[in-house]
C-alpha cells in the first residue's frame, strides 16, 4: 500500500493574490518575539480516510456492572420512579444516531434540563450491545457531562430496561 497522496496546493485566483499582496506589505514583525521554533507537520486526517479504517476500530467494552457504580442511582428515586411516584420529567432517545450526533444532542438536552430544572430524566439508547448503550454511562461520568449529573442507573423494564437510562440531575 503507497502511502496517501498530499493535497494539491492550493492556487489564489489573480485577484485573492493581488488582495493578499495588499494584506502583507504592511505588516511589522512584533516587537520582543523569537522566531518559532520548527514544529513537525499536522498529520491530517480525512473523512474518507476515517470511513476506510472504521472496522479496524476496537469495539468499545460494555460498561462494568453500571447499576453499582459511584454514579449509581439512590434505591429510593430508582423505586420512586420504578413504580411511578416519580416520572422521567423529560425523554431522549438516541437510537440511530451516530456518536458523534448522539454526544451532541445528550449535551443539549442535559443543558436545556437542568436549565429548565429538571431532574429525573429517561435517555434511551436501545438494548444490546451497542455503541451508544456502551458509551452512555462513561459519558456520564465524564466532562462536560459531569457537571449536570449526580446519579444514574439502568432503567426498570416498563420504561426500557437495559435500552434506558434513568438520568438525575443536579440541583
Amino acid at each position: 500500500m503507497s502511502p496517501p497522496k498530499p493535497p494539491p496546493p492550493t492556487i489564489l485566483s489573480e485577484e485573492d493574490a493581488l488582495l493578499w499582496q495588499e494584506l502583507v506589505q504592511n505588516v511589522q514583525p512584533l516587537l520582543h518575539t523569537s522566531p518559532l521554533e520548527a514544529q513537525p507537520p499536522i498529520n491530517i486526517i480525512r473523512k474518507a480516510d476515517i470511513n476506510k479504517n472504521i472496522g479496524a476500530l476496537p469495539t468499545p467494552k460494555p460498561p462494568k456492572n453500571t447499576a453499582h457504580t459511584v454514579n449509581s442511582l439512590p434505591t429510593e428515586i430508582r423505586q420512586a420512579l420504578q413504580i411511578g411516584h416519580k416520572k422521567p420529567e423529560a425523554k431522549l432517545d438516541l437510537h440511530g444516531m451516530s456518536l458523534e450526533t448522539a454526544h451532541q444532542t445528550l449535551f443539549n438536552f442535559l443543558s436545556r434540563c437542568a436549565y429548565q430544572e429538571k431532574r429525573n430524566l429517561l435517555v434511551i439508547t436501545g438494548k444490546g450491545g451497542g455503541i451508544l448503550r456502551n458509551e452512555l454511562p462513561h459519558w456520564l461520568e465524564t466532562a462536560p457531562f459531569a457537571q449536570f449529573v449526580q446519579a444514574f442507573g439502568v432503567a426498570n423494564n416498563k420504561h426500557g430496561g437495559e435500552g434506558a437510562w434513568y438520568v438525575r440531575l443536579r440541583k
